[in-house]
């Protein structure tokens, strides 16, 4: 135990635990862990850090993160485009300056990121237990259940400002986005990953593929494939070189059926000849009189 390290947790958090959530109360610990853990009043922590430091689902991140600063356990501030800082404040229940400025950011910026991210499903922690969550010191209002989002917005149930409508071509890059993060198993939400793969979907599609070209691969292909039972993650080379063949099979599969025989001249015994090859795949030959 003399060389085991500790994080000192104030006792404010203690005495708060019983009023807390419980995704919240992991999101201050972890908190406290990456400032006094390491002797610092600040830092930077991104919500994949927060993901993986606590075990919630992202969505679960920003709610807990919205909790608690709200009720004021933990400080948040902006720094640079995309990212948040945050410190413990030392508060028990009491809010904190600028709250409803920094809650409204941190939603805005994620579900910013998240409207390219629909195909992405896995591991949506459920929220009802903080929508339906009621403050204890009677400070706060019940979350209204359908205006999740706007409340998270920081509209309070006001109706948001539409969205623009996302062009032709801008749908067209989400569709090739989105089939491929489905196929090679990729976050989306990681900086630079849409600009990547929107460019690689645009090569696949000068190269006669689909987006469905790639979803039937990752559905039917790859499970077949021996690096699959090998129980390693799809990649782009495994991906690429069963693309070609699956192509291969749509194009015959859609091309439109013949229903008028072929005709071919050939020379049969010294004799000008027509080979007639039917739609059902006989053959006659008919010898060319005069």
């Amino acid at each position: 135990m003399a060389d085991e390290k500790f994080t000192q947790i104030p006792n404010y958090i203690i005495d708060s635990m019983a009023t807390m959530h419980r995704s919240t109360f992991a999101v201050v610990m972890w908190v406290a862990r990456q400032t006094v853990g390491w002797q610092k009043q600040w830092d930077r922590i991104s919500l994949t850090q927060f993901q993986d430091g606590t075990g919630l689902s992202r969505q679960g991140v920003i709610d807990a993160i919205a909790d608690a600063v709200e009720r004021g356990w933990i400080a948040q501030e902006h720094v640079g485009k995309q990212s948040f800082q945050y410190q413990l404040t030392g508060n028990v229940g009491k809010p904190v300056e600028k709250e409803a400025r920094t809650t409204s950011q941190v939603s805005r910026l994620v579900n910013s990121v998240d409207q390219s991210s629909k195909l992405t499903s896995a591991s949506q922690v459920s929220r009802p237990e903080l929508v339906n969550s009621v403050d204890t010191q009677n400070t706060l209002k019940e979350i209204p259940k359908d205006n999740i989002h706007t409340y998270m917005n920081g509209t309070n149930g006001a109706t948001p400002k539409p969205k623009r409508e996302r062009s032709d071509k801008q749908k067209a890059q989400d569709a090739w986005v989105e089939s491929l993060a489905y196929a090679l198993e990729f976050d989306l939400k990681i900086p630079g990953a849409y600009g990547r793969w929107a460019k690689a979907g645009a090569g696949y599609e000068r190269a006669g593929y689909t987006p469905e070209d790639v979803r039937t691969w990752k559905e039917f292909v790859w499970p077949t494939d021996w690096r699959h039972d090998k129980g390693q993650k799809p990649t782009k080379g495994a991906m690429d070189e069963m693309l070609p063949d699956i192509k291969r099979r749509r194009e015959a599969a859609t091309a439109p059926k013949r229903t008028q025989p072929k005709v071919t001249r050939i020379n049969m015994n010294g004799k000008p000849t027509d080979a007639i090859e039917y739609p059902d795949g006989k053959v006659e030959y008919r010898e060319v009189m005069g």
